[in-house]
């Protein structure tokens, strides 16, 4: 999770950093770099006026500087170079500012320099030496940070505890809920129970209801909005019951205690009828004096 910035003192200085070599401490170290850049082509598309590229692989590549303190990097490389062979280390690259929100910790692997400056100086300067890096075919490398309590952002964000605003992001489009039900007493001509799909109301169309019907048949519009199958529009069933509109097919087709059951369940599943909310905790208030 990201963190917000709330000083500048959360900066990230660099002079709190370190750098490993081969897991020895570099204390002259003055800065270093690690990249991985993408090697990407061109893919043209038809259909399409701009460019896209495909990634192809990857190149690690960096520098470190240092202090001249001592002849490290000389007496790391010299010898393979004289022997034609290629210097490969491990480099960890750990950044721990106190002020900062944690630290962060960057491990490559098989690193391979591009250079040895073997001398480099000038009156009244001092003293520094630099080596190009690169991490080569075959190498990896690994990134972590921690807070201050020491836990990595895996174990962060294992343990975090999510807030009601980033629960409700993927829940906030609730789906329509819908409910087959039986009619115990009431069976077709072949014998067989008819059951009703029903499914819930929104709220924009109960209050449709409540100001078109207020006072007039609410009972008949919920159920011929909210009952799915059969369709109580259809034609041939309001010609079958003798009924002109959906409204007479439900007072002609139901028994007064199916209409009223059947309403209260398709109001039921629109969250009506019933408490929908639990009380957890009863929240104290502090008096101010």
């Amino acid at each position: 999770m990201s963190t917000s910035m709330d000083s500048a003192a959360r900066v990230m200085s660099g002079t709190h950093g370190e750098a490993w070599m081969d897991d020895e401490l570099c204390g002259e170290t003055l800065g270093l770099q690690a990249k991985v850049a993408g090697n990407k082509e061109d893919v043209p598309m038809c259909g399409q006026f701009m460019v896209d590229t495909k990634l192809m692989s990857a190149k690690g590549t960096g520098s470190i500087r240092f202090h001249k303190v001592n002849s490290r990097m000389a007496i790391k490389m010299s010898d393979n170079l004289k022997a034609g062979r290629d210097t490969r280390v491990k480099l960890i690259s750990k950044l721990d500012d106190p002020d900062a929100y944690g630290a962060e910790r960057v491990v490559i692997y098989d690193a391979s320099f591009d250079d040895l400056t073997l001398a480099d100086w000038e009156a009244a300067a001092k003293g520094r030496s630099n080596a190009r890096l690169h991490s080569r075919a075959g190498s990896s490398w690994t990134w972590s940070s921690r807070d201050k309590e020491g836990n990595t952002m895996a174990e962060k964000k294992q343990n975090y505890e999510p807030t009601t605003v980033e629960r409700l992001l993927g829940a906030c489009k609730r789906e329509p809920q819908e409910q087959l039900l039986l009619f115990k007493s009431w069976t077709d001509e072949t014998g067989a129970p008819v059951v009703f799909r029903i499914r819930e109301l929104s709220y924009d169309e109960v209050r449709e209801i409540q100001q078109m019907h207020a006072g007039r048949d609410i009972a008949a519009a919920v159920i011929t909005a909210g009952v799915v199958e059969p369709n109580l529009r259809d034609a041939s069933l309001q010609k079958a019951c003798g009924a002109a509109t959906p409204y007479e097919v439900v007072h002609k087709m139901l028994r007064a205690g199916e209409i009223e059951d059947l309403q209260a369940a398709i109001e039921k599943l629109s969250g009506y009828r019933a408490s929908t909310l639990e009380i957890l905790a009863d929240i104290e208030k502090t008096e101010r004096g």
